[in-house]
């Protein structure tokens, strides 16, 4: 969810600095309701699977899940990101994934089947017998145990379990509500798998029937606002850390059109098997500099540049007036706020709460 968080922390601040009056702000969302995840970043899969005592097997390659969408919102930019956002979400977490879209889709049905097989999991074209949970883009007739219905419309992310999701007319085309309906839908989806015995209802929330959430005011309604054609971004940003959180912005911008803004990512880590989490992870990626594969989302006027270093041998870091924060200790959190900059956007997981903050002078 960190995806969209700390992405709209710092678009809305940007698209809407001349309509709205931006103070100190602090946002968490906890997405379980009484601890799934654990602490440990690098191992947290096998510690889950090792605290309900069962296998990968038993949990994930035994169960099916379907993608499939409506032909018409497929057919708009918003769709699209939700398609391509939900299906980078989920193949992070399952073994198999059925990706059944209308046969006029057939392009897209092919550049999702390539992407998961990229990401490392078995793609099927087809229906299983048996469906465990099927999440459609818009609304389907595909029926599962589990039926997720996801739309959105601007900054609005709208998501149904079974049954019918909102529709729109002419709905307001924005990425920032699309890639939150797929994080939505993706969480629930994790939270199902991993419903399997009685004792684990306990400590899952149950599915919401229907939500609604805006990402311009981080309230469960439909504010909402018109997205700016062209955003553009004179200030240089610094993104400190390009693992689960900052693979996650430089991800969410990438989705972002007509955005114009530099970015230097610096991050001397590299990827490894466990690095699955990280939204720009591909199993040939493992052994190269997080920064470094972060420089290859460059497109059009949104331009990344790499610095495989560690924060306090970088030398220019206090050039920056912008500075996007996703380390994960204290030390070099202390040795950022050292340095002054004019803005820090900070992002963050625990457990199972995305946590965003920033601060911005008044």
């Amino acid at each position: 969810m960190y995806l969209v968080l700390l992405t709209v922390k710092f678009t809305n601040m940007k698209a809407m600095q001349n309509e709205m009056n931006w103070t100190h702000y602090k946002l968490a969302i906890d997405f379980k309701s009484k601890g799934i995840l654990m602490n440990d970043r690098h191992n947290r899969s096998n510690l889950l699977l090792n605290q309900y005592k069962v296998s990968a097997i038993d949990k994930l390659r035994e169960k099916t899940v379907v993608i499939t969408g409506d032909d018409k919102l497929l057919s708009t930019d918003n769709g699209l990101v939700m398609a391509k956002t939900l299906v980078n979400l989920t193949c992070r977490f399952i073994d198999k994934i059925h990706i059944v879209l209308p046969n006029s889709r057939i392009n897209l049905q092919q550049e999702l089947e390539k992407f998961a097989k990229e990401i490392g999991v078995e793609v099927s074209n087809e229906f299983p017998s048996k469906i465990d949970v099927v999440v459609s883009i818009g609304n389907s007739s595909a029926m599962g145990n589990l039926r997720i219905n996801i739309n959105s419309d601007g900054w609005v992310s709208h998501l149904a379990c079974n049954k019918v999701v909102k529709s729109f007319n002419k709905p307001n085309q924005n990425p920032i509500g699309a890639m939150g309906a797929a994080c939505f839908a993706s969480s629930e989806v994790f939270k199902s798998i991993f419903r399997l015995r009685e004792h684990d209802e306990k400590k899952i929330s149950k599915h919401p029937n229907d939500f609604v959430f805006s990402f311009l005011t981080y309230l469960f309604n439909e504010d909402n606002f018109d997205f700016p054609a062209n955003l553009k971004i004179n200030d240089d940003i610094l993104l400190i850390g390009a693992g689960a959180v900052g693979s996650a912005f430089i991800f969410g911008l990438s989705q972002i059109p007509n955005i114009h803004a530099k970015i230097t990512v610096i991050d001397d880590d590299e990827f490894d098997e466990t690095s699955t989490r990280c939204l720009t992870y591909f199993p040939d990626k493992i052994g190269k500099n997080k920064a470094k594969v972060a420089e290859g989302y460059s497109i059009d006027d949104l331009e990344i540049v790499s610095q495989p270093v560690k924060f306090e041998n970088f030398d220019n870091k206090n050039s920056f007036p912008i500075i996007v924060s996703t380390v994960d200790n204290n030390d070099t959190r202390y040795q950022i706020q050292y340095e002054l900059p004019k803005i820090i956007f900070h992002g963050a997981t625990g457990n199972s709460v995305s946590n965003v903050s920033n601060k911005i002078p008044k």
